[in-house]
């Protein structure tokens, strides 16, 4: 009889052949991979709005500020852009972009988030501090002005990475699947990814599919993973495969952080204490990170049950049970801390934003892949180029890598429910992806390139010995035409080179024009 724990946004899901129970995980139980925003009264998003500020200052606090402008653009020279209409900030491949979109987009109008709270543009987010080790460099920009164009500098922009490249993981850039069962490997094999998280949720004893064999098969495709350790920790001692150790998952869904947390630190000290070298991983939701409020503990939050999501629980979580930190937010099948906002792909980038604020540790997210069927306010998956554009947002935003989502929690949450026109595209995308890597992997955003394009286009950008790589994403469905963007740090440049597009623009002192259909994604290149 097959027994697999997948732990899902709600609970674990134990099955027994074709029979679904559900329960809870016991300590790696974890709610609602989706986990609704705070989990209890007053743990919105909107308590958020404009309180970080004076309550981050313990986790790696940055100081320049994430930029928004209502109705104008915004230009970072030292980190992200971002534009009324949607936190988006771009990357882009596939001259496949200008693909209207099935379905179409519901999405904010002129107002963007601050610190995961709705708000009228012209808000200015924290951001900037230095990081370390590899991890994601400071995304900033000075100002936010209410329309027009600013600009900005500040934030000092990682250096490191692991291994002798000076980059981060050496330029591998992470492209995983969450719990892959153990027939499917090679299906997501040849798809562009490489990570499996979770791995170790899927086994089969008696029909011979135990862990060791699972992870043997994964491993013969040159696949990496995270997982948990093995039952005696020290039995992964020099597997060169397994990236990260991995935590319960969503340890803070509605509002459960503070009860999760004393059993997430125990096993961070004791597999440190068995490898002090091998990262731990652990998974926020997205919603209760943008729902965590500032300050002290409420009142009304102070029995043992939780109930309320706090900055300071998160930052206690980044301190001492975790080396790498992912979240997951599903604009179109999750749960939402703001409905208006449903299926517009910029919100990925906004639990990237504010955990990159509070912290410079190695920062990741998950992208929906599926129509998960269990939230009502949702009624259709994601299309695919709405999935194009969640994963160049997470990577304008400054991840080290992203992680599918691919299950149907309301139907077979063992199965992978991606439509086949996702999957050729996840395809397209991870290919990119891969082929950039080393160049993703380097200072994300330095100071001494910048972007400044129009709303709804979100920009990032790379400094590599292979040129200067400026990603360009649009977070709409409607085509925008004769875009004008205008880029820093290309000197004289006359002309940059679109990635896999067998095409250039013609620069005159930065500044180029471009059409962008819906979702679309442009890479330019300026030559070093």
């Amino acid at each position: 009889m097959t027994i697999m724990c997948l732990r899902i946004r709600w609970n674990c899901a134990f099955f027994l052949s074709a029979a679904i129970v559900l329960a809870a995980c016991s300590s790696s139980s974890t709610a609602n991979h989706d986990g609704q925003a705070g989990g209890g009264g007053g743990g919105t998003a909107a308590t958020n709005s404009g309180g970080n500020t004076g309550g981050i200052s313990a986790g790696g606090t940055r100081t320049g500020g994430y930029s928004v402008s209502a109705g104008g653009t915004t230009a970072s020279a030292g980190g992200s852009t971002a534009s009324a209409g949607g936190r988006t900030s771009a990357g882009g491949t596939t001259s496949s972009g200008g693909t209207t979109s099935a379905g179409g987009t519901t999405s904010r109008g002129g107002t963007t988030s601050s610190g995961g709270a709705t708000s009228a543009g012209g808000t200015t987010r924290m951001g900037g501090s230095s990081a370390t080790g590899g991890s994601a460099g400071g995304t900033t920009s000075a100002g936010g002005s209410d329309g027009g164009e600013s600009s900005g500098t500040g934030g000092v922009v990682a250096t490191g990475g692991t291994g002798t490249s000076g980059l981060f993981l050496d330029g591998f850039f992470l492209i995983g699947t969450f719990m892959p069962t153990i027939y499917e490997f090679g299906k997501w094999h040849d798809r562009g990814v490489n990570t499996g998280v979770g791995l170790n949720s899927y086994t089969d004893p008696a029909a011979g599919r135990t862990l060791q064999v699972a992870i043997q098969d994964w491993d013969s495709q040159g696949m990496r993973t995270i997982r948990s350790p093995m039952p005696n920790p020290a039995d992964d001692l020099g597997n060169t495969t397994l990236l990260a150790w991995d935590q319960m998952d969503e340890p803070d869904a509605t509002g459960q952080g503070m009860i999760n947390l004393a059993s997430c630190v125990a096993n961070y000290q004791q597999w440190k204490a068995t490898d002090s070298s091998r990262p731990v991983y652990l998974t926020f939701s997205g919603p209760d990170v943008l729902g965590a409020m500032a300050g002290p503990r409420p009142s009304w939050c102070l029995d043992s049950t939780g109930g309320c999501s706090l900055i300071s629980n998160h930052l206690d979580y980044i301190s001492s049970a975790l080396d790498w930190v992912s979240n997951d937010i599903y604009p179109c099948s999750g749960y939402l801390p703001d409905e208006s906002r449903r299926c517009d792909p910029s919100y990925v980038g906004d639990p990237i934003d504010l955990i990159r604020s509070w912290t410079d540790k190695p920062v990741f997210a998950f992208i929906e892949t599926s129509y998960q069927e269990f939230v009502p306010e949702s009624t259709r998956g994601p299309t695919k180029d709405e999935v194009r554009a969640e994963i160049w947002v997470a990577i304008v935003h400054g991840v080290r890598g992203y992680i599918f989502f691919p299950q149907v929690v309301g139907k077979d949450a063992a199965g992978d429910g991606t439509p086949a026109d996702v999957a050729a595209e996840l395809t397209i995308q991870n290919t990119t992806v891969t082929q950039l890597a080393p160049v993703l992997q380097g200072d994300i955003n330095p100071t001494t390139l910048g972007a400044s394009v129009p709303a709804p286009l979100q920009a990032g950008w790379r400094d590599a010995p292979s040129g200067k790589y400026f990603f360009v994403v649009n977070t709409k469905q409607p085509t925008l035409t004769n875009a004008a963007i205008t880029l820093t740090g290309v000197d004289t440049a006359t002309s940059a080179s679109v990635l896999n597009e067998s095409r250039t623009v013609t620069l005159a002192n930065g500044k180029l024009t471009d059409t962008f259909g819906a979702f679309a994604v442009h890479i330019y290149v300026v030559a070093q």
